[in-house]
């Protein structure tokens, strides 16, 4: 992928994680079934793409399904990637199969770790270079 921009892109769009994940999908590395495949975020008002969230693939066997997200920088700290993060969960629940809903932040990523905050979610592992955050399935009742 070569990164140009594209008519009603922001001018910061695409940032250097969405071109990783365009190769990732352009090589089949990663590919979907349904709904659990990359996006665009498109602002509503403007109808500009300012960055992309998805899905890293299905649910596992185990139900759990990992999202990533990122915006292009002139449009962090907004809402955009709460909003973006909600609107993934709340598509992995449609899904019975989803049990748990994950996500990986890099240690020092305080305004991600916010997002998934804002967003319900836990943290509930590390490393040396990660936190594992998740949401799990509320039981019906």
């Amino acid at each position: 992928m070569s990164g140009e921009r594209r008519p009603g892109w922001v001018s910061d769009y695409p940032t250097e994680g969405d071109l990783v994940i365009a190769s990732l999908i352009a090589n089949n590395s990663i590919l979907g079934a349904d709904v659990f495949v990359p996006y665009k975020i498109t602002l509503c008002a403007s109808g500009q793409v300012v960055g992309g969230c998805g899905f890293l693939g299905p649910p596992d066997a185990t139900g759990a399904v990992e999202i990533g997200y990122g915006l292009a920088p002139s449009q962090r700290g907004k809402g955009v990637a709460t909003e973006a993060v909600n609107g993934l969960v709340d598509e992995a629940w449609k899904d019975g199969r989803v049990k748990v809903v994950f996500a990986l932040t890099d240690q020092d990523n305080e305004p991600s770790q916010g997002v998934l905050r804002r967003a319900g979610f836990r943290q509930v592992d590390s490393d040396s270079e990660q936190l594992r955050w998740e949401i799990v399935r509320q039981p019906a009742g």
